[in-house]
């Protein structure tokens, strides 16, 4: 990580140039270039947890499959909890996270197995908002497929009077 910073003004946390190796400590597994989060603190006067504003800028994975296994294996710990044992629920919660953005990210995966590559690139992807506040929740996506393909889908659910509404375009 080549920089962290934190603005206690804005409850603000931003992350610069973080990389992630594999086991061997010589191959990039994954990173990002940028990493900012906005949380509203306001918001927790009323039990909402609140995010005006995720960015994740130039995020990649490189993952490579293996006769023995995956790169990241090593990252995954051997636990025999399962999660179902450590997860509490609650049913109280509200949340709401506006602006979330991850732009030009790439993914490279290898399968060393059949010797095949497939690199996606320049990926980016734009949720305007996702929320829940037990009775409405909204989510919604953008992105664009090749250099002129774009694709455009929000979805509003109220479970308490049973209407949802999506919006799909292309």
């Amino acid at each position: 990580l080549n920089e962290l910073h934190f603005n206690y003004f804005n409850v603000s946390v931003q992350a610069k140039g973080f990389k992630l190796f594999e086991e061997n400590d010589d191959k990039v597994f994954a990173g990002f270039r940028e990493l900012l989060v906005d949380f509203q603190p306001w918001n927790l006067l009323h039990g909402e947890y609140a995010f005006s504003q995720i960015l994740i800028d130039s995020a990649y994975v490189s993952v490579v499959k293996s006769n023995q296994g995956f790169n990241f294996d090593s990252l995954i710990p051997q636990d025999t909890t399962s999660v179902a044992d450590t997860l509490e629920t609650n049913s109280d919660l509200k949340f709401l996270i506006e602006n979330i953005q991850l732009i030009n990210g790439r993914v490279d995966f290898y399968d060393a197995t059949v010797n095949n590559r497939m690199i996606f690139d320049n990926l980016s992807l734009t949720l305007p908002q996702i929320a829940w506040n037990k009775e409405e929740s909204k989510a919604g996506v953008n992105f664009k497929l090749g250099e002129d393909g774009e694709v455009h889908v929000a979805a509003q659910m109220n479970q308490a009077n049973n209407e949802y509404l999506i919006d799909f375009r292309t």
